[in-house]
Parts: C-alpha cells; sequence; structure tokens
C-alpha cells in the first residue's frame, strides 16, 4: 500500500511538471523530518500474578504492555503553482516480554480466546511483538486568502488517503522444550479516501523570521479489517498440528473517519530560495480501528478503557527549496 502511494506520487508529479506549461524547475520542494508519539496505540498482552493469593486482598498483580514512544519518520511535499503533493510516512516496530520461572508465579495472557488459549503459566515467557506503520498521501490547490502587510494567509482544498496498518503477535513460550507453545497474532489494516480541506498562515516577525500555523480537516470513507490467528505450535515440527489446534478470525468494518490535522512553525529564511523551519505536529483521526478494542473483542469480557480514536504528534525540523 505504501509502495503504491509512492508511485502514485511520483506519477502526479510528472504529470504536473510535463502538462504545466512552465519550465520543470519552477516548483516549490520541501522535506520533514518529524518525531512522531503514537497515541492509543497501545496494547496490554499479559498479566503476572506474583504468587498464589490466599485471599484477593493479598493478591499482587502486574499489567505488561508492549508501548509505542517517539519514533522518526518523514513528510515530502512538492508543489507547483499552487498545486502541492505531500507523502508523510511513519513507522514503528516494539517488543516487551515477560518472564515467570517460579511455579508459584503466573503469567495470565490478555490476548488469547478463552476457552481456546492456555489461560496462564508458571514457569515461561510471554513476548509481544508490535508494528505501526502509518502512511498519508494528501493532493491539493492551494489559493491566497489575504496577502500583503505583516499577515497572509491561504486556504486549501483537495484529496486525501490514509492507510493504518498495526499488527500484534503475543507467543507463549514454555520452559520445557517438549510443551507447545501458543501463539496470538492480530492485524488491523484500515485504509480511507476523503476530502481535504485546510487554513494556513504566516505572520512576518523580521525580514528573515516567520511564525505560521497550518490546519486541516479531512472527512474519510474507508474500511477497517481485522485478522486474528490462535495457533498452538508443535515443538517437533514448529507448526500446528491440525486445523483444530488453529484458527483464523476475519472481521471488517466499512467506517467514516474525521480527521484533524494541527501544526505550528518557526521559519528562518536563510536566503531569497531556501527556508529551514522547526514545528509541532498534531494528527488525530476519530472512529478508526484499534487494536486493544480488537483484542478487548476477541477475549468478550475483559474490562479494558478504551478509545478509539488515534492520533500522532511531536517536533520535526525541515528545510524547503523554492525557486520561481
Amino acid at each position: 500500500m505504501r509502495k503504491a502511494s509512492v508511485v502514485l506520487s511520483a506519477l502526479v508529479v510528472f504529470v504536473m511538471v510535463v502538462f504545466s506549461g512552465r519550465p520543470s524547475h519552477a516548483f516549490d520542494l520541501e522535506l520533514e523530518l518529524l518525531y512522531l508519539e503514537p497515541t492509543n496505540m497501545d496494547t496490554t498482552y499479559a498479566t503476572d500474578e506474583h504468587g498464589y493469593p490466599t485471599s484477593v486482598p493479598h493478591e499482587v498483580l502486574e499489567m505488561h504492555t508492549v508501548d509505542h514512544p517517539y519514533a522518526p519518520a518523514y513528510r515530502l511535499t512538492v508543489g507547483h503553482r499552487g498545486w502541492n503533493l505531500s507523502y508523510l510516512s511513519f513507522s514503528d516496530s516494539e517488543k516487551d516480554s515477560v518472564t515467570s520461572t517460579d511455579p508459584a508465579n503466573d503469567i495470565h495472557l490478555s490476548t488469547g480466546l478463552p476457552g481456546f488459549a492456555p489461560w496462564a503459566c508458571d514457569e515461561c515467557t510471554v513476548s509481544a511483538d508490535s508494528e505501526i506503520d502509518f502512511s498519508m498521501f494528501s493532493f491539493y490547490k492551494e489559493t491566497p486568502l489575504t496577502q500583503g502587510g505583516p499577515f497572509s494567509a491561504n486556504y486549501r482544498a483537495g484529496l486525501r488517503y490514509v492507510s493504518i496498518e498495526h499488527d500484534v503477535d503475543t507467543l507463549l513460550d514454555w520452559t520445557d522444550p517438549t510443551s507447545w507453545d501458543y501463539l496470538d497474532a492480530y492485524s488491523l489494516d484500515t485504509s480511507a479516501f476523503g476530502l481535504y480541506a485546510g487554513l494556513n498562515g504566516l505572520w512576518q516577525i523580521s525580514n528573515s523570521l516567520d511564525l505560521g500555523f497550518d490546519m486541516g480537516l479531512s472527512l474519510l470513507y474507508g474500511s477497517t479489517d481485522g485478522k486474528y490467528q490462535s495457533i498452538w505450535i508443535d515443538p517437533s515440527t514448529g507448526a500446528c498440528p491440525s486445523t483444530g489446534n488453529c484458527f483464523t478470525w476475519d472481521w471488517d468494518k466499512d467506517t467514516i473517519i474525521p480527521m484533524v490535522d494541527l501544526a505550528v512553525r518557526l521559519t528562518y529564511r536563510v536566503m531569497n530560495n531556501l527556508d529551514v523551519f522547526a514545528g509541532y505536529n498534531m494528527l488525530y483521526l476519530a472512529n478508526a480501528g484499534n487494536m486493544q478494542e480488537f483484542v478487548d473483542d476477541v477475549n468478550d469480557g475483559r474490562v479494558v478503557d478504551i478509545n478509539r480514536s488515534l492520533g500522532f504528534g511531536g517536533p520535526s525540523l525541515g528545510v524547503r527549496y523554492i525557486t520561481d
């Protein structure tokens, strides 16, 4: 999906250059390096029970979650005579694990299907691997709203496509090499396409320093496809021994996703055709597929704090090259 977006981006740029009627060197090119933190994308995969309690007040439980901290991303924007093409890409993979070597300590799976997955293990390791891939493609026309003086503003309208892929694998590995291991594999793929509109403004602080803002609103229509696999692993073969020990559950829904993006920038003009800038960016998607919600649905009855909104936020540094 990401490769298709890159190819489409290159194709649109080529068409813009060839059919514009202006020299091919008349363009704006912007590269932005971002450091984003995903929000509401952490997944609880296990609960560690320290010792068999003699009564509820003595119970000691510790929840284990695979978290996604800040990670690098990039955004490339090409502009030509008011038409702009932008591509943002974010990818992050995180791992976490918990081990019990004491028969009195139980590790309970938080991702397994009740009645099929092992309820708990004592001498074992439970590990989680979570991977997020997010891409956003925007194509829009920017039109001046107000020009002249220390403040200028533009409005924009166009199209936007987003893709969010989130995979979580939880592996229960028994210490006994003859025991069957167990794997829960979750996959969520949300893709949506729709309309995009926005507004940006710029205050000229001095001849070489500007302060700007950018805000956008998108209304996207698409689908979320979910896949859950429950797999017992035979240690002698490293695979599922039979269909009775493994199964797959597919789930999907059509969805309308409102999306809001906000950014502030401080820009320094190095020379007439070269700017460098620093900023802060926020993206918010409502009604998108949420991994913790999917895990909760599979577990059917576990109490989990669910939020169906997803987001990204963090600082950025970038450079913009402008030609006439």
